[in-house]
């Protein structure tokens, strides 16, 4: 549970901590907005966007504080700016200001890291190939990156990273599309593993070139992927379904009983995604259902 904090202890708890830190700053992640105290009013003011100060147009794609935010814990990342690299830890605080309002927020600690220590850290050498701003990138992408098709992955489903995607505001209307290869055993079975392999590296691909940047393709394990679209009209789901079903059917297939790649799918809608485990796997659960409905359907 996040203690609730009053403004003026988190002021001087900031003050304390500037001495010792490159950065200490109040974030209102919902809003990328960097918070500034102001002493007349004794309130606290959304100023510049948080993300200006590593160089970016937009919010962060390792959005730790956001993350903090969502799973209610402190988060860490490395961030670069020019050729220096900082650590940041996000920490979620619960700050009531002078007149009563509670403010959701993230205390931002950043500090300048020495590039041996990181090489030490990561258990390379700093003779390598790779600079660390390389390393701690391909890092990063591979915690949430499917090894084999290289779309998002289930943690990233889990740690709700769909939610700001590309956006700099937490989605809330959200489909789920629940979609798996027809057949697929069958082309395992009688084409070979390294077929199957190559025909989810073509979905997957397909899928991605045919989303908005703001959207995640997501491989759950084996055949099964997830497509969230995010603020996407509810009446044009199916036939963004439709479109990308027969993209997949171009993919072909060598063999007397299946001449192409096909899917099922099936997908829930939601106004209001609530952020918590149950409801996800709630929701994930209905699309599923809505894709065997679908199945059933064909039979």
């Amino acid at each position: 549970m996040i203690e609730i904090q009053n403004i003026n202890k988190i002021k001087e708890a900031i003050q304390y901590m500037e001495p010792f830190f490159d950065v200490v700053r109040l974030v209102d992640t919902r809003e990328t907005k960097v918070m500034s105290f102001r002493a007349k009013t004794k309130s606290i003011e959304k100023t510049h966007q948080c993300y200006k100060m590593w160089n970016k147009e937009a919010r962060c794609e390792n959005c730790t504080s956001m993350n903090a935010l969502l799973t209610g814990s402190p988060k860490e990342k490395y961030e670069f700016r020019d050729d220096e690299v900082y650590h940041v830890v996000s920490r979620p605080v619960k700050v009531v200001d002078e007149t009563g309002k509670v403010h959701e927020l993230i205390l931002e600690i950043v500090n300048g890291v020495a590039d041996h220590s990181l090489f030490e850290k990561f258990g390379m050498s700093a003779e390598g190939d790779k600079t660390i701003i390389e390393l701690i990138t391909d890092t990063y992408r591979k915690i949430y990156e499917d090894a084999l098709t290289s779309v998002y992955n289930r943690r990233y489903l889990e740690e709700f990273r769909f939610l700001y995607h590309n956006n700099n505001e937490v989605s809330k209307q959200v489909a789920f599309i629940m979609v798996d290869l027809k057949a697929f055993k069958k082309i395992n079975d009688t084409m070979g593993h390294e077929t199957g392999d190559h025909v989810l590296i073509e979905v997957a691909s397909l899928f991605k070139k045919n989303i908005r940047s703001q959207d995640s393709v997501i491989r759950l394990g084996g055949d099964e992927f997830v497509i969230v679209l995010v603020n996407y009209p509810k009446d044009q789901i199916v036939s963004k379904m439709k479109l990308l079903q027969n993209e997949i059917r171009k993919i072909p297939l060598e063999s007397k009983e299946q001449s192409h790649v096909d899917i099922d799918w099936g997908y829930t809608y939601t106004e209001n995604f609530k952020i918590s485990k149950k409801y996800l796997d709630t929701i994930l659960k209905q699309a599923d259902d809505a894709m065997y409905i679908m199945k059933k359907d064909q039979l």
